[in-house]
């Protein structure tokens, strides 16, 4: 994925979402950019929380509150899942749908750990869930295989909750919908 798009001196440089805002992800050809990291705008402003997410050693629980906020970062306060190459995994979500609506969830990772989510491979869609207080046994899951591919250390897992349909793309709310939430987390890949 190219994510430094071409720019002349004194231009832009609209780079895609990343995944992060950390060392190494700054181009190094020797040109001075002027960056700010392209923040991801899902446009939730109806929160409609995630409240437990189970992956590997992950299993954070988090509030069901409606005035949560619309993005929450784990990737600092939960401890990483390790997760194997070649093994598969079984990814659980429940989530807060605020009556009797039906939302969709869908993960992102970034195997190759290129800082986005948008080679093959990268998303899954985890399952739906109906009228559902968050804190009920209603839930939604996938088994997904780590691929034997994927780059050994840290990365990130994002979740997405959505009402009507799948989120697509992993740094926007799709179908000018504005109910939902996302939640980071890192993953450590091991051989």
């Amino acid at each position: 994925t190219n994510n430094w798009p071409a720019s002349t001196a004194g231009g832009t440089n609209n780079a895609t979402c990343r995944t992060g805002t950390g060392a190494g992800e700054l181009p190094t050809s020797g040109l001075t950019y002027t960056w700010t990291p392209n923040s991801c705008s899902f446009g939730f402003t109806n929160v409609r929380p995630i409240t437990n997410v189970l992956f590997g050693t992950i299993n954070n629980a988090s509030s069901a509150s409606t005035s949560s906020l619309a993005y929450e970062d784990f990737t600092s306060s939960v401890t990483p899942a390790d997760v194997t190459k070649g093994q598969d995994y079984t990814l659980t979500v429940k989530g807060n749908t605020n009556t009797d609506n039906t939302y969709y969830y869908t993960a992102f990772f970034d195997w190759n750990n290129d800082k986005d989510f948008a080679d093959a491979g990268e998303s899954f869609n985890v399952g739906t869930i109906r009228n559902s207080t968050g804190a009920d046994n209603k839930l939604a899951s996938v088994f997904l295989q780590i691929p034997a591919g994927a780059t050994v250390g840290n990365t990130r897992m994002r979740v997405i909750g959505h009402d009507g349909s799948y989120n697509t793309t992993p740094c926007a709310s799709i179908g000018g919908n504005n109910d939902g939430q996302v939640e980071d987390y890192t993953v450590n890949l091991v051989a």
